[in-house]
């Protein structure tokens, strides 16, 4: 270990692992084991590509960042809280107050509650104090709890990962026709 590899940095009980003999070109072979042409291309070039896919992909890419800003098909957009809490209570079919209002004692999730202040925190630039008032809490820690809880949900389930992504995207993409 040299003074400036991180304290986390533990290689010597990998390297005891490869034998003392030829520890590093052994441990090379460890690392590389599945690699295929491909990676080992990818990582072995001395300029690397920004966009990775194939190749009508990558020229996709390259057409649409060619292309002036007015010609862009697809701007990403600032949400403001009001926006994000009127696009899911019309989602949902439910009255924007039932997202707002705390509701104690509820067993089940209130899933557009959740996904709105989560996307409240991802598409808007307002702050946890901010939010906490926009979703009627008494203090900001909720609502990064409540977030913690949706991320959470979302790594556990697919259909409630899906769904949030396509609530985002919908809210983070305006198309123009």
């Amino acid at each position: 270990m040299t003074p400036s590899d991180p304290k986390w940095l533990v290689r010597d009980f990998i390297f005891s692992l490869q034998g003392k003999n030829r520890k590093y070109a052994a441990y090379k072979q460890f690392v590389e084991y599945e690699n295929n042409k491909e990676i080992s291309a990818f990582y072995g070039a001395k300029k690397l590509f920004s966009v990775l896919g194939g190749d009508e992909f990558i020229q996709n890419i390259k057409e649409y960042i060619a292309k002036s800003d007015n010609e862009k098909s697809v701007v990403v957009q600032r949400r403001s809280t009001d926006d994000v809490i009127s696009f899911l209570a019309k989602y949902f079919c439910i009255d924007a107050h039932d997202i707002v209002t705390v509701k104690k004692g509820r067993k089940e999730k209130n899933l557009p509650r959740m996904f709105a202040i989560k996307l409240c925190q991802d598409l808007t630039r307002q702050n946890l104090k901010a939010l906490a008032v926009v979703f009627n809490v008494q203090h900001y820690s909720a609502i990064s709890q409540t977030v913690c809880r949706l991320n959470k949900l979302i790594i556990e389930d697919d259909k409630v990962n899906l769904q949030f992504e396509k609530l985002r995207d919908s809210l983070m993409y305006e198309v123009k026709i």
